[in-house]
């Protein structure tokens, strides 16, 4: 009988030490964790929970590295949101913008507008100062992304429709 070392958590092992770490990215810096972790307790075949029981972690522990990635995801997008701005490049600058505030307003972590701005490392005055820039860009597309749904709505056939019997 062949003894086998193969071990189908040993990557979903390395992303839960990183990410204990604090380091959410690969050698290359390409930001993988925790949705590659996540991939390799799907791909072991051992079940969630019986994985987490083996790797020693929890529900509330991804939650918390959840957290962490988006957080850290939402500095780096500050970052590149004044180099784009720095750059007069509005494009780039305002899907970073619809990051930070997708952070800052998510009610998922439990916290309010200043805690979320704390947390990323952001002062009041100048998200503020991002929101006077590209809050009404944004008001905008999601008022024409609201026109079109309705639209939509509207010329949807009613359920039971059948254009065969018409």
């Amino acid at each position: 009988m062949v003894k086998s070392n193969f071990d189908p958590l040993a990557k979903a092992r390395h992303y839960l030490t990183e990410m204990r770490q604090g380091i959410f990215e690969d050698d290359a810096g390409e930001i993988l964790y925790p949705y590659d972790f996540e991939d390799e307790i799907k791909k072991s075949g051992i079940g969630r929970d019986r994985a987490f029981v083996m790797l020693g972690t929890s529900e509330d522990e991804l939650e918390d590295f959840n957290f962490l990635y988006q957080a850290q995801r939402t500095r780096i997008s500050i970052e590149e949101f004044r180099r784009f701005e720095a750059e007069g490049n509005t494009v780039p600058a305002y899907m970073c913008f619809l990051d930070i505030v997708e952070f800052v307003q998510s009610e998922t972590h439990g916290l309010d507008e200043g805690e979320a701005l704390a947390v990323i490392g952001l002062d009041p005055s100048e998200y503020q100062a991002f929101k006077a820039r590209y809050q009404p860009t944004k008001d905008l597309i999601d008022d024409a992304r609201a026109d079109v749904e309705r639209q939509i709505e509207v010329r949807r056939p009613p359920p039971g429709f059948d254009p065969n019997l018409n």
